[in-house]
């Protein structure tokens, strides 16, 4: 799944995502160490029914199984969500609804239509805060609910566009 949507944004904003620029490795090693790191905390403070890291799961796009990996599954007050945990050094003084986070949150609309479920929490840690000084790291938490239309759009623009650049027939 994430090569359909990671194809879709380098059209969309091709000077974001050039695919001919390197991966900044560090970046995304701050990342995984992110990810990591919040998953053992979740674990160790709450119980196994709470959340957990599903690992690699599957479904079918345009009659094909596909492949994503969501970060946590979390069940609270008896609502089941997709948890996304991100690094980013941008910063989130607008929101995490600004337009610069799109990606993530197209890639959090894919995963929840998958699983069947409206919601989602966002972790996202933004290393340096709202930019300003002294720069404040900042960890915030997210609850969404995503109307069932806006799944649905998500989810089609996004076989669309796999259809459009071959990924599907």
């Amino acid at each position: 799944m994430s090569d359909i949507y990671n194809s879709l944004y380098s059209m969309l904003e091709p000077e974001r995502y050039d695919k001919s620029t390197p991966m900044d490795m560090r970046r995304i090693e701050l990342g995984l160490a992110l990810e990591s790191m919040l998953e053992q905390g979740i674990k160790a403070r709450l119980s196994t029914h709470v959340g957990e890291r599903p690992g690699e799961q599957t479904t079918e796009m345009a009659g094909r199984p596909v492949h994503y990996n969501p970060d946590l599954f979390l069940f609270d007050d008896n609502t089941f969500r997709v948890g996304e945990i991100k690094y980013s050094s941008m910063s989130n003084r607008q929101g995490v609804s600004h337009a610069k986070f799109n990606k993530w949150f197209t890639q959090m609309k894919l995963y929840c239509n998958a699983v069947q479920t409206p919601y989602a929490r966002l972790y996202g840690f933004f290393s340096n805060g709202d930019y300003t000084h002294p720069y404040t790291p900042s960890l915030n938490a997210y609850d969404i609910e995503f109307t069932p239309r806006e799944l649905r759009d998500e989810w089609d623009t996004a076989i669309a566009h796999g259809r459009n650049v071959g990924m599907f027939k």
